[in-house]
């Protein structure tokens, strides 16, 4: 039941990528990317209470190696508005992502960036979850050194001449 959920849901938005392709004709908005974040976050939880061969404990840590771009991105822009004292309430271009785009790169060029950074981190999460020596401290340190290199990206593409 669990992989059939969770290939409706890669399948179904498989599908919203097509159409969601410059120019987009359809937009997810914020109700629908928060169900889609919330039933990719509940699927882990649901698995870990049906039988499997692997230590049940370590499936949240590989989903959220999955989305691990997103979930870092969204952390990383609420905290730093909140420093700022920012309404974190109001609409904002200020993700990572979002700051990408605006120093001139292509939502293309972001979207493979972004896919390339989660297709790493959920194959580092994959390796980590079948107990692979060492894999837990390269997963650490991937997650580390990939959010700390977005940062200093994002940060060099806006301070350019």
């Amino acid at each position: 039941g669990v992989a059939a959920i969770g290939a409706a849901i890669a399948l179904s938005g498989a599908g919203f990528l097509l159409h969601n392709r410059p120019p987009a004709r359809i937009f997810m908005g914020d109700v629908g990317s928060g169900f889609l974040g919330f039933t990719v976050a509940g699927l882990p939880l649901l698995l870990a209470a049906s039988p499997a061969d692997v230590d049940r404990a370590r499936l949240p840590v590989v989903a959220a190696a999955l989305v691990w771009p997103f979930l870092f991105d969204a952390a990383f822009t609420f905290i730093r508005r909140l420093v700022r004292g920012e309404n974190v309430f109001e609409a904002h271009r200020s993700h990572l992502y979002q700051r990408l785009v605006i120093t001139g790169a292509s939502h293309a060029q972001v979207s493979a960036l972004y896919a390339g950074w989660a297709l790493i981190s959920s194959g580092l999460g994959l390796v980590w979850l079948w107990w692979w020596p060492g894999a837990g401290l390269v997963l650490l340190g991937w997650a580390v050194l990939s959010a700390v290199g977005m940062i200093a990206a994002v940060r060099t593409r806006e301070h350019r001449p």
